[in-house]
């Protein structure tokens, strides 16, 4: 935060991913093995296609989904205790 005060703190998929590895009663020292062993069919593929194309492939993407909510506004929010 100190290097970008104006800029706010976002979550990734490494943090759900440790919420829901939280949630399982995973232990701790698990969590990154346990995240690296899901993305590893990914980063095969995405391996292999490099190799076939010869060439590293940078996706891009523009997003098209619906504008950010507040979690008060989502359906059932208020039910969650």
């Amino acid at each position: 935060r100190e290097r970008r005060p104006d800029r706010a703190i976002e979550t990734n998929v490494e943090f759900w991913a440790a919420v829901i590895l939280d949630f399982a009663e995973v232990p701790a020292h698990m969590m990154p093995a346990m995240f690296t062993c899901g993305r590893t069919a990914g980063w095969c593929a995405h391996i292999l296609e490099q190799k076939r194309l010869g060439k590293l492939v940078r996706p891009a993407a523009l997003y098209t989904g619906p504008e950010p909510r507040t979690p008060e506004s989502v359906d059932g929010w208020d039910l969650i205790r």
